[in-house]
């Protein structure tokens, strides 16, 4: 997962029988609803979403 100004990127990778079988990347952009203008993550939703970042980085020790 990556933290952006205004997005958030994060990597999915499935296995069967231990075998890497595929890969997916996604972009999520913040846009304002009445602009349609991309906008800063919020306070509250970065601040979640980085908390789920450190428990990431954490299991991967």
């Amino acid at each position: 997962m990556s933290i952006g100004a205004t997005s958030v990127g994060m990597e999915v990778q499935g296995e069967q029988n231990g075998r890497l079988c595929f890969t997916a990347r996604s972009v999520s952009v913040f846009v304002d609803q009445g602009s349609k203008t991309k906008m800063p993550v919020s306070g509250h939703i970065r601040e979640a979403l980085v908390q789920c970042l450190r428990i990431h980085q954490l299991r991967a020790l």
